[in-house]
This record gives C-alpha cells, structure tokens and sequence, in this order.
C-alpha cells in the first residue's frame, strides 16, 4: 500500500498532556510581560516625580518629558500589553483544544498539527521549528 505524506499517531491522553503543559507555559509568559509592563510603568512614573522635585516650576519639564519617552517610549508598554494578550490567547486555545480531546482516542496528525499545535515543542528539532 503506497501512502502520501506521513502522519503521526497520538494518542489522545498524550495529546491532552503536551498541550496543557503548552498552554500553562503560554499563561506563564503572558504573566511575565504583564509584570514587566507594570515595572516599566512604575519607572515611568517615578521618573516622573523625579523630574518634578527637579523642576518644580515646570522650566523644563518640556524637554525633560521628551527624553522620557525617547528613552522610555510609551510604544515598550503597549508592547509588553500586546504579547500578553497574545500569550494569554495562545494558552487558552491550547487549553481549550485539551479540554475538547478524548484520551480514548487516537489522531493521526502531520507536520503541520505538530507545529499548529505545538505537540513537539519541549523536544522539537530545530529543523522542524
């Protein structure tokens, strides 16, 4: 029997396991950025308030306000926003494909379930990446 491509069996508890560990390192990052955003926003405030005690009369707080967001661009925090959200989506559409699988069941998937899915990702080679 001749077969066109190659496909790889699963079973369905293995499945449900490679993809919740996924989705709890997708929360765990969404996690990270969301703490770094709020790192950056505190830094920003305190440099702020710095630059007041500074400059109390406001002489050249124009100019300081510009050196503040050149080096502490308001667009790092909107960042850091965005990968969250997209971190936190990832995790719970891999959460969501695992809790919908049943571990009696079997699936044959291919190259590109394995990526979508990312059923290879801890020991994925780096060709296949």
């Amino acid at each position: 029997m001749e077969h066109e491509g190659l496909r790889v069996r699963v079973k369905g508890d293995e499945l449900i396991k490679r993809l919740v560990v996924r989705s709890e390192h997708y929360r765990k990052l969404a996690k990270i950025q969301a703490r770094k955003r709020e790192s950056l926003e505190r830094v920003k405030g305190q440099i702020a308030d710095e630059m007041r005690e500074m400059d109390p009369k406001g002489e050249v707080q124009a100019l300081e306000e510009a050196a503040i967001q050149t080096m502490v661009s308001s667009g790092s925090s909107a960042s850091y926003a965005q990968r969250t959200i997209n971190y936190a989506r990832r995790g719970d559409f891999l959460k969501f494909v695992a809790d919908h699988i049943d571990p009696n069941d079997s699936f044959l998937l291919d190259e590109e379930d394995l990526r979508r899915y990312e059923v290879l990702e801890d020991g994925i080679p780096g060709w296949l990446r």
